[in-house]
């Protein structure tokens, strides 16, 4: 993939309240994600912004309100500091060209009937070395302005330097 990017700075995991391995990446391994099938490799997805992070949040408890449902359900929030090159950029149009996916993307793409498509765009990128994707969420509504405010980055976390751990949130703290 040639057009790729760099990504220094802090991002943003929802997980499990119980958590005891914030940084585990076996639930994507298992059941996949997005970008990665199950059984392939493992993936850490992150948000740029807490924004993204409780859209992505309040799009996975619909229909129900964040007030609606027992807190225990709700994830905390785990900060993290990266530091990530080869990063493949699909965050716009040329990117999302040369994968094959629209400038659209990723309007008609938001459920899991579509990951068909994305983990076999993953696959492809995972092969080529590249550490992560930076990526524009579904739970977006729009894909413009500052990348932070609508960008996600999922982690390739076998290719990928670790990243640093610098605050858990509680659910009733951050949502």
């Amino acid at each position: 993939m040639q057009t790729a990017t760099t990504y220094s700075g802090t991002v943003y995991r929802c997980i499990p309240n119980s958590s005891i391995t914030p940084l585990s990446t076996e639930y994507s391994v298992t059941y996949g994600g997005r970008w990665n099938a199950a059984g392939s490799y493992p993936m850490m997805y992150t948000f740029l912004s807490t924004q993204v992070a409780r859209q992505w949040v309040s799009a996975r408890l619909s229909p129900y309100s964040l007030d609606e449902v027992q807190s225990d359900i709700l994830p905390d929030l785990l900060v993290l500091n990266v530091d990530l090159d080869n990063v493949a950029d699909l965050a716009g149009t040329e990117g999302l060209q040369e994968v094959g996916l629209p400038s659209t993307y990723p309007q008609g793409y938001m459920g899991s009937s579509a990951w068909t498509v994305t983990q076999s765009v993953g696959a492809v990128i995972y092969q080529a070395g590249h550490t992560s994707i930076l990526t524009r969420s579904t739970s977006a509504t729009e894909w413009s302005g500052q990348v932070e405010a609508w960008a996600e980055v999922a982690v390739f976390a076998d290719q990928a330097p670790k990243p640093d751990v610098t605050d858990r949130i509680s659910s009733g703290d951050w949502l």
